[in-house]
């Protein structure tokens, strides 16, 4: 049976690293692509210069296809357009708290013409549906368990809904860090599973050894969800930080608390991640982290995961109902 995620991406496993900013650049997105899976840019609000440097560098490093995170956001995408006018990466990767229909049905062709592939990245069934409209070559369904920006629904509850409504490869993601959130995953119907927070213990990362010590060691009920007053709540390791911003909302009006946020995740992921001030700091992962125990080369991450996901798989054929 031919998996459409590995043939539309051009990539040997079905596995996605997911977008996550200021972390995933070229050392780990060129180690996943390399190792046969589909590693991701997460160049957010880089500056456009700087951006371009990164995507040529990924491009040293690996002849494998790779992606580039593009905010669907009016007055961002603009520059993200540029930037992969101008770089031409295998594959766009969409992505927006809610997708703008608008913005996809204007660029989406135009990047179709430059030979780039377009996954988006939605957490809303209707985004998925207007994903599949534009164009798009798979989505990426994130449910409320993974790390970074969140919506509300679980994977389990999204991903179903999902590959119900639309006719285009469905990728699982939130919460996948083993083979059985990665056979589970397969069992709703997705074609392929994104992992972040596995990753972030990669050897390839160049992030804080204090940051990566932080998450083998955080057990359950370790996260924390934030920053609901810019309407893009995201989890983290729980920590004073998390717990000055819940003290900040339940204390002020939604636009105060607001104004005091903006700009918070960019300047405290880098105190957090590259820094190792895990009390401060934002260490963005999901519910999903207290399974994972040690570091690991990327190559060896995909491997385990795929394996004990078929070992998992084959376990359920001798399940009596």
């Amino acid at each position: 049976m031919v998996n459409r995620v590995k043939e539309v991406l051009g990539i040997e496993k079905p596995v996605i690293q997911g977008a996550m900013a200021f972390t995933s650049l070229s050392p780990l997105v060129s180690a996943v692509s390399n190792a046969g899976g589909l590693g991701v840019l997460g160049l957010g609000y880089m500056p456009k210069d700087a951006s371009i440097a990164e995507i040529n560098q990924t491009k040293k490093l690996t002849e494998k296809p790779f992606a580039v995170n593009a905010i669907m956001q009016d007055g961002i995408v603009q520059q993200a357009d540029e930037v992969l006018t101008a770089t031409r990466p295998p594959v766009v990767y969409a992505d927006a708290m809610r997708l703008n229909g608008a913005l996809c049905q204007k660029y989406f062709p135009r990047w179709h013409k430059l030979g780039m592939k377009i996954i988006v990245k939605a957490s809303y069934l209707a985004d998925a549906v207007t994903a599949e409209k534009a164009g798009a070559d798979l989505v990426v369904v994130k449910g409320w368990e993974g790390g970074g920006h969140v919506s509300f629904e679980s994977t389990m509850a999204l991903v179903p809904q999902v590959v119900a409504a639309i006719n285009i490869p469905v990728v699982a993601a939130g919460g996948i860090v083993d083979g059985h959130s990665g056979a589970a995953a397969f069992a709703l119907g997705a074609e392929g599973i994104e992992m972040g927070t596995a990753f972030l213990v990669a050897d390839e990362l160049p992030i804080s050894d204090k940051a990566k010590q932080a998450i083998i060691a955080a057990g359950d009920m370790a996260t924390a969800e934030v920053s609901y007053a810019n309407d893009a709540p995201f989890r983290m390791i729980a920590n004073n930080l998390s717990d000055q911003i819940k003290d900040l909302e339940a204390t002020h009006l939604k636009a105060e608390a607001a104004q005091k946020e903006a700009g918070l995740d960019a300047k405290t992921i880098k105190m957090g991640m590259y820094q190792g001030d895990t009390q401060n700091g934002a260490i963005m992962v999901g519910q999903d982290l207290s399974l994972i125990k040690e570091t690991k080369s990327v190559k060896q991450i995909i491997a385990d995961v795929l394996q004990d996901t078929k070992n998992v798989l084959h376990s359920l054929e001798n399940v009596e109902l």
